[in-house]
């Protein structure tokens, strides 16, 4: 196992020991916690990890490193390589440039003004984008 690197395939028996970790009190090896744990590392000893990634995370995978070495995309080769449509990507855009904005210190009243919309409608539009900030 220590040579191995990869996933897993979802399994029950890994989310309830999860689940059960997450409830345990006491992290003592000696305890419920550590049973836990051997649990965890029986069964991680005994699957085979699959390093395998599928063609998407590939062709993603692929475009990162073409724009990372300054390469132009055609905008069909972005659209298929994230999967988001042009509304979608824009929308990230512009929830990006608003958390930006608010984490440098400018005020919701004039960032909403900037975005043509309601505070109360940009910080759910945030919130159901990104999460809570």
């Amino acid at each position: 196992m220590p040579n191995s690197a990869g996933y897993v395939p979802p399994s029950l028996l890994v989310a309830g020991i999860a689940e059960q970790l997450g409830q345990t009190v006491d992290n003592s090896w000696d305890g419920a916690h550590g049973r836990l744990l051997r649990c965890a590392r029986d069964y991680f000893s005994s699957v085979t990890p699959d390093d395998k990634y599928d063609t998407k995370t590939l062709q993603l995978a692929d475009a990162i490193a073409r724009l990372d070495g300054n390469e132009r995309l055609k905008r069909s080769e972005v659209l298929e390589c994230t999967g988001f449509s042009e509304d979608q990507i824009a929308l990230q855009l512009k929830v990006r440039d608003c958390v930006k904005k608010m984490k440098s210190g400018h005020k919701l009243k004039n960032i909403a003004q900037q975005a043509s919309m309601p505070e109360k409608e940009l910080m759910l539009l945030i919130e159901r984008t990104v999460g809570a900030i």
